[in-house]
């Protein structure tokens, strides 16, 4: 089942600001970064949970709290999958701050506008 969303017709008036501001159209930046601050611890567990490996160990790890089943403590397990996880979540923070930082250099560039031809 296909759902496809039909687009109104937009009607887009060159050099009239006042009339292309009452219909809220999207802006022009550039946004390829993926976080937020408030987005990133959660956006980014599940992204690394999803991962074979690390569900893997998360799974292993719950395994291991139960005594009557795990011959190994807890500790050897949450070391190896908290060090992959902190290292690969430094990674993928200082990926999107340098992301931001020239998303924000794109858009903060001088550019042209010609009003009543000029």
């Amino acid at each position: 089942m296909f759902c496809f969303m039909v687009e109104m017709e937009r009607i887009v008036k060159a050099n009239d600001r006042e009339y292309n501001e009452k219909f809220q159209y999207a802006d022009n930046r550039i946004h390829t970064s993926k976080y937020n601050i408030l987005t990133f611890l959660p956006i980014n567990l599940f992204e690394q949970f999803q991962r074979v490996a690390n569900a893997y160990f998360l799974c292993l790890l719950i395994l291991q709290l139960i005594p009557e089943i795990s011959s190994l403590t807890w500790f050897t397990t949450i070391v190896p999958l908290v060090l992959v996880i902190t290292m690969t979540a430094v990674k993928d923070a200082t990926d999107d701050y340098f992301r931001h930082k020239s998303d924000n250099q794109v858009n903060n560039r001088q550019s042209e506008v010609l009003i009543d031809s000029k």
